[in-house]
């Protein structure tokens, strides 16, 4: 096991991380849980106070980014700010019209990484931990998956991100978006690639909830929409669900009121009934809480 120094990966942390009182090592960019429940895929991942020490980034690696043991309070993150299927798809459109309204387009987006658990395999993208899964997503569209700022979580791999305002709210219709780089094959929905993931949801990074998946039929797994929006390149709203592509799911779906982390998981073995390992670029929340608790 390697202590979480200045590095990880290949990302240097600067001078502005620090040790949070609660659990994590804390990062800005411009700076620079408990075992998974029966249904996780991934393998330990842990918030849990105490010093924490993490495995390699690299292929296999977990890594737990844990500081000094705390009272309860925040569960600080590793990495910075990148601004700018599913369970359940009814509602659609923008949060505009129920969201808080104090709260800017980045707060709606992950903007740390509590845990990384990667699987063997494919790992693409880790030498951009975590840049490239923090902000909004950067969709390649329908025909074509995104090849840059994704990050490969590896066969059976997880992540657990938290978010700026902290919980996010059961609000009208989807309340999370996951978007992974899913495609049509020459643009044809009669030919898709799926890359599938279950995504669970956790109030203190202890008790996780975990969204119903049928790999079989695709039925609430993640993975499986392409993504459409784009922060750098289109005005597709991320926020809107009907719109943005990626995989809505709904808070509603698992008797929640609000939620703090999302943890995505890799689901085991899928290369062989569909496609390959599951890429992340982005999660988004559609009610966050802009004020921290």
């Amino acid at each position: 096991m390697t202590w979480l120094g200045p590095r990880v990966g290949s990302t240097f942390l600067g001078a502005g991380c620090a040790l949070s009182l609660a659990f994590a090592t804390a990062c800005s960019k411009s700076d620079n849980n408990d075992s998974n429940d029966a249904g996780g895929e991934a393998g330990a991942e842990s918030v849990s106070g105490g010093s924490s020490a993490g495995g390699s980034a690299a292929n296999g690696g977990a890594l737990h980014l844990g500081g000094e043991g705390g009272q309860g309070g925040d569960v600080s993150s590793l990495g910075g700010s990148r601004s700018g299927g599913g369970s359940s798809g009814g509602g659609g459109g923008s949060p505009s019209s129920g969201g808080a309204d104090s709260c800017a387009l980045e707060d709606h987006f992950a903007s740390g990484v509590v845990s990384v658990d990667y699987g063997e395999g494919q790992d693409f993208g880790r030498d951009h931990f975590a840049d490239w899964v923090l902000g909004g997503p950067r969709g390649g569209g329908a025909g074509s998956g995104a090849t840059t700022h994704i990050i490969s979580l590896g066969d059976g791999g997880s992540m657990v991100l938290s978010f700026p305002g902290q919980n996010f709210k059961n609000g009208p219709g989807p309340d999370l978006i996951v978007f992974e780089n899913a495609f049509y094959v020459g643009g044809d929905p009669e030919t898709p690639f799926f890359e599938l993931g279950r995504v669970a949801v956790s109030a203190d990074g202890e008790i996780w909830h975990e969204f119903p998946c049928d790999p079989d039929t695709f039925q609430g797994c993640a993975g499986v929409s392409p993504v459409l929006a784009n922060v750098e390149t289109n005005d597709v709203d991320p926020l809107d669900s009907a719109q943005a592509g990626g995989d809505a799911f709904d808070l509603e779906d698992l008797g929640l009121d609000e939620a703090r982390y999302v943890r995505v998981s890799d689901i085991l073995g899928d290369r062989d009934a569909i496609s390959g390992v599951f890429d992340l670029d982005a999660v988004a929340v559609l009610y966050p809480s802009c004020d921290p608790k």
